[in-house]
């Protein structure tokens, strides 16, 4: 069976959105596996992709399990585990979250994983960075899904631009004539979401399936995401929310725009909270696990 790969760890409400939307949005596609703790459930939505993917005259084999070992040669990772901004606090979703993350890095390197990874997980940028530092991949070939929605809602409110920063948190764009107000209006749409459903869902699939797209086919196309820095835009040791090319190896390039001196305050602002997050991410790692 011709075709790249993809995995996805984490089949809950978004990861298992994404699986249908990578099957009925994006080509090229040979193999899909699907990892999750439980492996009934996990077999069982594999079949029923299975059924999806015939009717669109598409041959992809969608594997359902719980062994690591299936997603060893994958070309792209989405990682969709973790736990939603709308069942704990903050501070519980980044404590549970980083060791998400770290057990996911350690099962990745003990099948040598060398694909891309894209990671869902929120907070979306720390998470992001945490997958860099525990992964030992190159920077390049981490990134995260948050600002190409944030872009996204951005859009659908009838603005133009980019949104860059931490996602769903300081944001600002390449626009001059956006305001805090408009970036809390950004927000606010997740915002509502959560506190009707208490998880966005579709939104995220298909933004996450417009990115592993982007790597499989080699579009490279600007996307705005979520990148580990090294030194754009002046800063050094965090991941936030750029404009990028995305292709074969990842991020091929991060764009660095001339942006307002307003954005550029803002930006900064943005890299010392994620900093500050990430600090507190590495004090949870520290922790011993139960």
């Amino acid at each position: 069976m011709k075709g790249k790969k993809v995995s996805i760890v984490g089949v809950g409400k978004v990861g298992i959105a994404t699986a249908f939307s990578l099957v009925c949005t994006v080509p090229n596609i040979g193999e899909l596996v699907l990892l999750n703790r439980t492996e009934e459930k996990v077999r069982g939505e594999a079949k029923d992709l299975m059924h999806a993917a015939h009717a669109l005259r598409k041959e992809i084999k969608v594997i359902g399990g719980i062994d690591y070992d299936l997603v060893r040669d994958s070309d792209v990772v989405v990682v969709c585990a973790g736990i939603g901004r709308g069942f704990v606090s903050s501070d519980e979703q980044l404590r549970i979250n980083s060791n998400i993350i770290r057990e996911i890095s350690e099962r990745l390197k003990e099948v040598n994983y060398n694909g891309v990874i894209v990671n869902v997980a929120n907070p979306n940028d720390v998470m992001t960075y945490l997958f860099f530092e525990q992964t030992s991949l190159d920077r390049n070939k981490v990134l995260g899904s948050g600002n190409l929605l944030d872009t996204t809602r951005l859009h659908f409110l009838g603005y133009k631009g980019h949104v860059f920063g931490a996602h769903s948190g300081k944001l600002f764009s390449d626009n001059p004539e956006l305001d805090e107000t408009v970036f809390h209006r950004v927000r606010n749409e997740a915002k509502e979401i959560v506190e009707l459903k208490k998880a966005t869902q579709w939104g995220p699939a298909i933004c996450i399936s417009q990115l592993v797209n982007a790597v499989i086919n080699d579009t490279q196309e600007i996307i705005p995401c979520s990148c580990v820095l090294d030194g754009e835009y002046g800063i050094k040791d965090v991941a936030m929310g750029v404009p990028a090319v995305i292709g074969a190896n990842g991020v091929e390039k991060v764009i660095e725009i001339d942006l307002p001196e307003e954005s550029k305050e803002r930006m900064k602002a943005s890299a010392e909270l994620i900093r500050s997050m990430i600090t507190e991410a590495h004090s949870y790692l520290r922790q011993p696990t139960s």
